[in-house]
C-alpha cells in the first residue's frame, strides 16, 4: 500500500495563509467590529506614515470617540450594527434675532441646505457639512429652544428634532439624581448593516428613522440655498464646524 506525503510549497502556504486571515479578520470584524477596526488602522499607520499618507486627522478622532464598550449589536430600535460610535454633536450654533447673512463668498448658492424656521427665525444648514465622519448631527440653539439636524448621506435621511413638550415642563422639576435631558446629549451612535445612521440618545441607540426616538419631528425643506434665500430674504446661513 502505497502512501502519498502531503507537501505544500511556498505559493501554496502564501495562498492557504492569506485566505486563513482573511476568515479570520471577517470573523472577528462580525463580532468585534471596534476592536478589529482599532487593530487594522494600527498596523496601517506605521506603513502608511513612510508613504506620507493616511490615517486623517478626522479619522483619528473618530476613533478616540469610537464608544468601545461592550454593547448589543442588535437591538429593539434599530438593525445589527456594522460599526459602534460615539460622536458627540456640532455646536450648539447660535441663531441670532437678527439675521446674518452669507459667512463667506465661497458658499455655494446652488447647494443643497435644510431650511428651518422658528418664530420667523429662517436658517440655512448646507447638507454638505453633515456629511463628514464626524458631523452628522448638529445643534441650533434659537435662545429658548434648541433644535438637532441630523443627515445620513448613504441613506438620504434627515430629521429635524427638538425635546417634546413634555420634557420641557419637567426640566424644571427635575432633581440631582435625575438630570434632565438635553439636546447636547443626542450623539451619534453608530452605522447599521444597510448603512442607515443610529443615533445614541439617554444610553440608548435608535435608528434614525425609528419612530420610538423619543425627540418629536419639526418642519423643514431641502432645496437649493438661492431658492430658499428667494422664499426668506432675510435667511441666516450656518454651516457647523468639526
Amino acid at each position: 500500500m502505497r502512501t502519498h506525503a502531503i507537501r505544500f510549497n511556498g505559493k501554496q502556504i502564501a495562498k492557504y495563509g492569506m485566505v486563513g486571515t482573511l476568515v479570520g479578520i471577517c470573523w472577528l470584524a462580525n463580532f468585534h467590529p471596534a476592536w478589529t477596526l482599532d487593530r487594522i488602522q494600527g498596523f496601517i499607520a506605521p506603513i502608511a506614515s513612510c508613504f506620507r499618507v493616511g490615517p486623517s486627522r478626522v479619522y483619528d478622532a473618530a476613533l478616540t470617540n469610537r464608544d468601545v464598550r461592550p454593547v448589543p449589536m442588535t437591538g429593539p430600535h434599530h438593525k445589527r450594527l456594522s460599526m459602534v460610535l460615539e460622536l458627540p454633536p456640532l455646536g450648539p450654533i447660535l441663531v441670532e434675532e437678527s439675521p446674518r447673512q452669507l459667512e463667506s463668498a465661497s458658499v455655494d448658492p446652488h447647494q443643497l441646505v435644510v431650511g428651518i424656521i422658528f418664530e420667523g427665525r429662517a436658517v440655512a444648514i448646507p447638507l454638505q457639512a453633515l456629511t463628514g465622519p464626524m458631523s452628522h448631527i448638529a445643534v441650533l440653539d434659537f435662545g429658548e429652544l434648541q433644535m438637532a439636524v441630523t443627515h445620513c448621506s448613504l441613506s438620504k435621511c434627515t430629521r429635524v428634532l427638538r425635546l417634546p413638550e413634555a420634557t420641557s415642563v419637567s426640566i424644571q422639576e427635575s432633581t440631582p439624581e435625575i438630570p434632565r435631558p438635553k439636546l447636547s446629549d443626542l450623539k451619534v451612535g453608530g452605522l447599521d448593516i444597510e448603512g442607515g445612521l443610529v443615533l445614541l440618545f439617554q444610553d440608548t441607540r435608535y435608528s434614525q428613522k425609528s419612530p420610538e426616538l423619543p425627540l418629536e419631528d419639526c418642519d423643514f425643506e431641502i432645496m437649493p440655498l438661492l431658492r430658499w434665500q428667494e422664499k426668506h430674504p432675510g435667511t441666516s446661513v450656518r454651516t457647523p464646524q468639526p
